[in-house]
Order: structure tokens, then sequence, then C-alpha cells
């Protein structure tokens, strides 16, 4: 079974938001992500990821699995 064969029920993707802070992250859903208190507090915005599909590109795609945790654990400069 090929990955065009695989049948997905319709559904609204469930998107993280991902923040960093000293290498540590946060995965919130949109409820939680509160972008003015995280920013005070020191976060960073890193990514926005749909779980299903980043798995499926750590696990599948061409990029290093720890170059693909690198850009969610740092703030780029």
């Amino acid at each position: 079974m090929g990955k065009k064969d695989i049948i997905r029920p319709m559904s609204i993707p469930q998107f993280l938001f991902i923040y960093a802070k000293e290498g540590k992250i946060l995965c919130l859903t949109v409820d939680e992500a509160h972008e003015e208190k995280l920013t005070s507090e020191g976060w960073a915005h890193t990514a926005t990821i749909n779980p299903a599909s980043w798995i499926e590109a750590m696990a599948n795609g061409d990029q290093d699995p720890s170059d693909m945790l690198d850009e969610i654990q740092f703030k780029k400069p």
C-alpha cells in the first residue's frame, strides 16, 4: 500500500504551535497558544506543524530527523 492509497477521514487538521526557549519546546494547540504571554516569558514561536505530516516527513523524508528537531528547538537568527 503506497502513500497515495491511504484513505484518511475528512477532518479539520490539528495543528500544533511550537515554541522554544533555551532548547526546550512547548507543543500547543490553537486554544493553548497565547502568543503575547509566551513571548513575554521568553518563548519564541519556531514552527506551526501538522503532526501527522511532520512525523511522516521525519520518518520518510530526505531531511535528517535531528535537523528537523533543531528547526523546532532553536529559533533561527
